[in-house]
């Protein structure tokens, strides 16, 4: 299945590889990515990272063990390298999640367990849920997080949409 890994803050994990397979024969990566987008699998990850408090810290932990030797070029390269290892984690995390009601249970338990932490969580949680297409996408709890009347049009949110797929297409 996987070597279990002890990193240097305390973080306990398995290491995994794309053989993995699940019980029913099929790769987790595949079954999460049949139901979420790759723009979704790096903003929830980026979510946790900046919201979740266990990972706010992983997170803190993970720059600071940086050489300070390292040019800004090579902590960019190192942080995009953490960013997609965890994006990874996260993603095999989603199999679980699968088809129309796995996201709608996903969003759910999102908004129990983020939903507290202030408008502005709640703002992320929805755009994250606007990420996923048709009926993956959870419109009622969307709308509960952020009602039609605080919504506004934004200038040129296609151009940043599109801009904003391109990075994450790059990597």
């Amino acid at each position: 299945q996987g070597n279990m890994c002890l990193e240097p803050d305390g973080c306990l994990w398995r290491k995994i590889d794309e053989s993995v397979r699940n019980p029913g024969g099929v790769n987790g990566f595949m079954v999460a990515e049949n139901t979420f987008s790759m723009p979704f699998i790096v903003y929830l990850a980026r979510f946790i990272l900046n919201t979740d408090e266990r990972w706010i810290l992983w997170w803190k932990q993970r720059q600071e063990a940086l050489p300070p030797d390292m040019s800004a070029l090579q902590v960019q390269k190192q942080l995009n390298n953490d960013l997609g290892k965890f994006s990874a984690s996260v993603e095999y995390g989603l199999a679980q999640y699968a088809g129309r009601s796995g996201a709608k249970q996903l969003c759910e338990e999102l908004i129990r367990a983020y939903g507290n932490k202030g408008p502005e969580a709640e703002r992320q949680l929805a755009l994250l849920f606007a990420l996923q297409g048709g009926d993956k996408q959870a419109s009622a709890a969307i709308e509960r997080l952020v009602p039609a009347s605080e919504v506004r049009e934004a200038p040129a949110k296609r151009e940043v949409a599109v801009k904003w797929q391109a990075i994450i297409r790059e990597r």
